[in-house]
């Protein structure tokens, strides 16, 4: 059974890809060019969440409308452009010194924007929506093994960061789980493009 988003797993590199990219000219500009020489830059969850909640509806759409075979150029598109008007919205309260307005943001806000980070994991872990019209399929052993692995990997971050505080243990602990997942494949006879068929 295909999904409705089945065609963002063919690009899912390549939003990788940008994530690490804008990120490391995000970070860069930031080192070179902040006034605070301690200021360190990098995705926020909260904003990532809301452009993620985006993208999925504005792919959702063009699926919808028949463009499922040319999602990525429309996205990247929508990616850069919600940006720069972001940017250019941030440029104009920090010129007018308005930048305090942030405090009539409601405190849901935050509760909020953890459902949308538990419910967009999930669904990009596997595929479908979390919902009660789906809790069946999010209950099938598929899932549970997604869901179980994803979570292994959050416990061993949160974890491992917490416990020995160097920075370097996030990149081994996604390096670990990488080859954790290789040795389970291994290991039942499964190749690697049957695990990525299988999400």
């Amino acid at each position: 059974m295909q999904h409705s988003f089945f065609p963002v797993r063919l690009h899912r590199g390549y939003g990788i890809a940008a994530t690490f990219i804008s990120t490391a000219i995000g970070a860069s500009v930031v080192a070179l060019r902040s006034s605070l020489p301690f200021t360190i830059a990098g995705p926020d969850s909260s904003t990532s969440v809301v452009t993620a909640t985006l993208v999925a509806a504005f792919v959702a759409w063009l699926v919808a409308n028949g463009a499922a075979d040319h999602v990525l150029g429309p996205t990247l598109f929508l990616l850069a452009l919600s940006s720069a008007l972001v940017g250019i919205l941030l440029c104009g309260l920090g010129l007018a010194g308005a930048g305090r307005a942030i405090r009539f943001v409601p405190g849901g806000f935050l509760g909020a924007t953890g459902w949308l980070m538990v419910s967009g994991a999930s669904q990009v872990i596997t595929d479908m929506r979390l919902a009660a019209a789906n809790i069946h399929a999010l209950l099938s052993p598929a899932s549970l093994s997604q869901l179980t692995a994803a979570a292994a990997i959050a416990v061993s971050l949160y974890f491992g960061s917490r416990r020995f505080g160097n920075p370097l243990v996030l990149l081994a602990l996604i390096l670990a789980g990488i080859a954790a997942a290789h040795l389970a494949f291994f290991a039942t006879g499964i190749s690697i493009t049957d695990a990525q068929a299988a999400g």
